[in-house]
């Protein structure tokens, strides 16, 4: 049986996290925010590659309402957020900034084509032209979600947090019809999301290519310098900030030092002249540079309440790695929780 919050707690859980950039500037315990945006699949059953190459999708929890045996089932997250549209429970803007709210009937509009038809009267002479609206791929047919989110850095304790501001079906080609607001509500979470009943739908998301860097992030504060930089430097000199692995196993103090600055010995066999090749290959975040930022980050969606819930689960900094042989692939070095205390 799980666990509820208090309420004096909760409160201040909430109020931690659902920030505004304009509202971060005075939290001291934030020294660094950026608003990013990213794309996600939306349907864990429906991954082009395409999609899995910005992403990886891994199912926490799924449930039907309904069990028929004739009976659809639509595990996408934006047949949600499109019944959210329509009853007009969340706010819907025509921009990611939220500047320009519409309502849902001029959302409609772009999802109709015009089909002209040409009729001649034999009798009149007469040429009419006839001219009916046939409704194109609606939102909930989008293979992608677009968010954006303020993400947050927190050096005292060498942490990152999210906010999910606002989010829209995305097409293929990148293009959002509209921005949904993401409202925030009290109430009571379980310290197992995935053990409440009205959790229905959830997911992690891994970042891959979508990964933000630095070159696709707005800062909205700065208080420590690049931001990046100053994460590394608190988890070079502070052991006691836990770092962890591929396999998440706790990075051990002999190991960490190789985070950073390691030599590896790899070798080759060349089979036409049966000779071994020997090459030292020096790795290490001090002498790579740093790609991206890679993100896992878990959703859930409360189906009582209509709320998309979602936090970050881990960090990790990218950089290139290449190897004999190998194409030029992004490794992340270690991962920082960012949803539990050290």
């Amino acid at each position: 049986m799980c666990k509820i919050l208090p309420a004096f707690l909760l409160f201040i859980s909430l109020s931690a996290h659902a920030q505004s950039p304009k509202s971060v500037q005075e939290d001291p315990k934030t020294d660094w925010a950026a608003i990013i945006e990213l794309s996600f699949p939306s349907d864990p059953f429906l991954q082009p590659d395409a999609l899995r190459k910005e992403a990886e999708m891994t199912v926490l929890k799924l449930s039907a309402e309904s069990y028929g045996i004739r009976d659809y089932v639509d595990f996408s997250l934006n047949t949600k957020l499109w019944q959210m549209a329509k009853s007009e429970q969340w706010e819907m803007y025509a921009d990611a900034n939220l500047t320009r709210q519409m309502a849902f009937e001029e959302a409609m509009r772009k999802f109709s084509k015009p089909d002209t038809t040409l009729t001649f009267d034999p009798e009149t002479y007469e040429e009419r032209i006839k001219v009916n609206f046939e409704p194109s791929r609606l939102p909930f047919d989008a293979p992608y979600v677009r968010v954006r989110q303020l993400l947050s850095y927190h050096n005292a304790s060498a942490r990152f947090s999210i906010q999910t501001l606002a989010i829209g079906p995305c097409w293929e080609d990148g293009k959002v019809p509209y921005w949904l607001k993401i409202p925030t509500s009290l109430m009571v979470l379980p310290e197992s999301m995935l053990d409440a009943a009205d959790i229905t739908w959830a997911v992690r998301y891994m970042t891959d290519t979508n990964s933000p860097t630095e070159a696709q992030w707005t800062e909205v504060k700065n208080t420590t310098g690049p931001v990046l930089q100053r994460f590394l430097d608190r988890i070079r000199t502070d052991t006691s900030i836990q770092l962890y692995d591929n396999e998440e196993n706790l990075v051990l103090a002999s190991r960490r030092p190789c985070l950073f600055s390691c030599t590896d010995t790899v070798v080759t066999f060349d089979p036409q002249t049966w000779k071994e090749h020997v090459q030292i290959i020096e790795t290490g975040l001090d002498l790579e540079v740093i790609h991206d930022l890679q993100l896992v980050e878990e959703w859930f969606w409360d189906t009582e309440q209509g709320l998309l819930i979602t936090r970050l689960k881990a960090v990790a900094p990218r950089a290139a790695l290449n190897r004999p042989g190998d194409e030029l692939l992004m490794q992340a070095r270690f991962y920082r929780k960012c949803d539990a205390e050290d």
